[in-house]
This record gives structure tokens, C-alpha cells and sequence, in this order.
């Protein structure tokens, strides 16, 4: 049986602010899971029930709408039921240190998603468990046989819009009319970003993630990425060498360096030291875009990297955030007042 790897605790977890409403929890951490649940917001009525849930592994069931929750994606599935005020029992991330979390869940648990526990899971009693990021093919037996599975096919791999998979989750959980709502609130603050700032009509504007070491560059905003969609949001064009990279080509060699040139260069590491290499090349060096002030670094913690995790796997909760972190940045980009290298 493999082990959990990662504490799990059950804390106590408030709501409030971003999903309009009130409501608490508490328990006490310990060595295995708590069965406690969580107060969660009220169902729309809207959605009927017997659900079948369809995937290409198989159908469960939903009797009713769920009320205790399991998440073992690594995308934004975690913030859509906070967003739409429920508090998942387990999930693989460690919300609590994120920023647009905290005000709603101040002690989420996590769970190892990569090294699943199934004894330990069904101990939690879920009535759902929700993966929208991975393919579950080898687990979705187990799984279904511990409860219903919402999941979406392989073959759709893990490009799509936050908006989407909030959709989803909503109808399954009876709360549809929150998640439009939401929908409408984030899109009202998009549009917002971009008419304050028409100067980003247009730009081009590339994103992209330095790992450091052997694994170096990746590109990050090609073609129906979740950052190219969010940067195209708010009014930026995709370069042309953006038509070179894909979900599964996003390496940058080193002596491809200028593929990364666009009016905005957007690069996050989650070290300072990470940058110096290329930083150093005279062929990013030479960039149009780095000599006319578009180039931004974003150094942030390696444990704790909440503006590259919110850029590549929006959500309802992070974008807002995000957002209020960007677009100086944008407008100094825009402007040519990024980082200056010298020659």
C-alpha cells in the first residue's frame, strides 16, 4: 500500500469574502483522516439528480448533490469548489499558503495525488471525487469503486479555460447558477484591465517558465494555453514563433534564445541565479524586445511561486489576484520599462 507521503490535516476552514457567505469547521490534525465535514454553501436546486458521470473508463452515479469532496487534480479544481463555497475533505494541494485562498481556508489538508493512499482515501467517505487535470485511466476503477468520478477524457489533455471546468463542477454539484455568476464577476474584472489599459491592445507578449539546470526554458503561451489565453484577455497578441511550441513541445534550447523575442518578455524563475545563463546570452541580449525595456523577470520562492502557478492554471479565485500583480507589470513592460541587461 503506498503511503500518503504528505501530512493530511483536517483544520478548521472559514469562508467567506470571495463566496459571499459565512461558515466554519474544525477538527483536530492527527495521523489518519478526520471524518468531519464541512459546512457548505447552499445547493441551487437546479441540477437533477440520479447524475451520471461519463468517461471514456466507465459511468458512476451522483444520487445527490455531493457534500463531501475529494480533489486529486493538480489544477485549479480545488479553487472552483472554494469558489463556489464548498470545502473539499482531501486535495493534493497545499492551498492554505496561497494568497486568494487564505481569506477563505486559512488550514487546507493534502493529500499525495501521485502516490494514492485507496485504503486511507475510502476511510474519508467521499461522495465525489473530482481529477479535471490527469489521466486517471489506471486508477478510475479503484477509484470508482470508492465513489463517483468526475474526470475528463485523456485525449483532452490538461489545455482549457478555467471557466470551463468551473462549469463543469458547478452543474455536478448543484451550484450552476454560482458558477455563472463567478464567471461574469471575473470576466467583469478582465474587462476592466483591459480598457484601462488599451496601450496592451495588440503587443505581443511572450511567458515563459525558467526551471533552472538541465530542464532550462519552457515556453509557455502557444497556442490555447491557459497563460496565452489569460495575456489574449486582456488585449495581447501571440508572436509568430508562438506557432512553434505546443502542449508537448515547450522547450527553449539555448541557441534558440530569440524565439522567445516579442514586444513583452515575460519570464518566471523560482531563483535569482536561475536567469543569470541566459541572461548572459548575447543573442537574448540582443532581443528587440529586451533592448526596448519589454523584458520582466519574476523571481519567486520555489516553495511558494503563486504568480506562475496563477498564470498557468487560472482560476476563479487566483486570476482576480493576479491580476492586481500583473498589470503594473504589464504597463511597465508595455511602457519599455522593464529590465534593463547591460551590455
Amino acid at each position: 500500500m503506498a503511503s500518503l507521503g504528505r501530512r493530511l490535516v483536517l483544520g478548521c476552514a472559514i469562508l467567506g469574502l470571495a463566496t459571499g457567505f459565512v461558515t466554519s469547521c474544525s477538527s483536530e490534525s492527527n495521523d489518519s483522516p478526520d471524518t468531519t465535514t464541512a459546512a457548505n454553501s447552499a445547493a441551487d436546486g437546479v441540477t437533477e439528480y440520479p447524475l451520471t458521470l461519463t468517461t471514456p473508463y466507465g459511468e458512476t452515479t451522483l444520487d445527490a448533490a455531493p457534500e463531501r469532496i475529494v480533489t486529486l487534480g493538480w489544477g485549479d479544481e480545488t479553487d472552483a469548489l472554494l469558489a463556489l463555497g464548498i470545502v473539499p475533505v482531501a486535495s493534493p494541494l497545499s492551498s492554505g499558503g496561497y494568497d486568494w485562498v487564505k481569506p477563505i481556508s486559512d488550514d487546507l489538508f493534502e493529500v499525495d495525488a501521485y502516490n494514492l493512499d485507496f485504503e486511507e482515501l475510502q476511510e474519508l467517505s467521499p461522495d465525489l471525487i473530482v481529477n479535471l487535470t490527469d489521466d486517471i485511466s489506471a486508477d478510475y476503477d479503484r477509484l470508482s469503486q470508492i465513489a463517483p468520478v468526475l474526470t475528463y477524457s485523456s485525449d483532452q489533455g490538461t489545455i482549457r479555460d478555467w471557466r470551463e471546468s468551473l462549469e463543469l463542477i458547478g452543474t455536478t454539484v448543484d451550484r450552476e447558477n454560482k458558477a455563472d455568476e463567478l464567471i461574469a464577476e471575473v470576466d467583469s474584472k478582465i474587462a476592466a484591465a483591459k480598457d484601462a489599459n488599451p496601450e496592451f491592445e495588440g503587443k505581443t507578449l511572450t511567458y515563459a517558465m525558467d526551471y533552472g539546470g538541465d530542464t532550462g526554458i519552457w515556453y509557455q503561451t502557444f497556442d490555447g494555453s491557459a497563460p496565452q489565453k489569460l495575456f489574449q484577455s486582456l488585449g495581447f497578441a501571440a508572436p509568430a514563433d508562438a506557432d512553434d511550441f505546443s502542449e508537448g513541445a515547450q522547450e527553449v534550447s539555448n541557441e534558440r534564445l530569440d524565439v522567445l523575442d516579442s514586444d513583452v518578455i515575460l519570464i518566471s524563475a523560482v531563483r535569482e541565479g536561475n536567469l543569470d545563463a541566459f541572461e548572459k546570452s548575447a543573442v537574448f541580449r540582443e532581443l528587440p524586445g529586451v533592448k526596448g525595456g519589454g523584458y520582466f523577470p519574476l523571481v519567486e520562492p520555489a516553495e511558494n511561486p503563486q504568480i506562475s502557478w496563477s498564470i498557468r492554471s487560472p482560476s476563479a479565485l487566483n486570476v482576480p489576484w493576479v491580476l492586481d500583480k500583473l498589470t503594473p507589470i504589464l504597463q511597465d513592460a508595455t511602457a519599455g520599462n522593464g529590465k534593463k541587461i547591460d551590455g
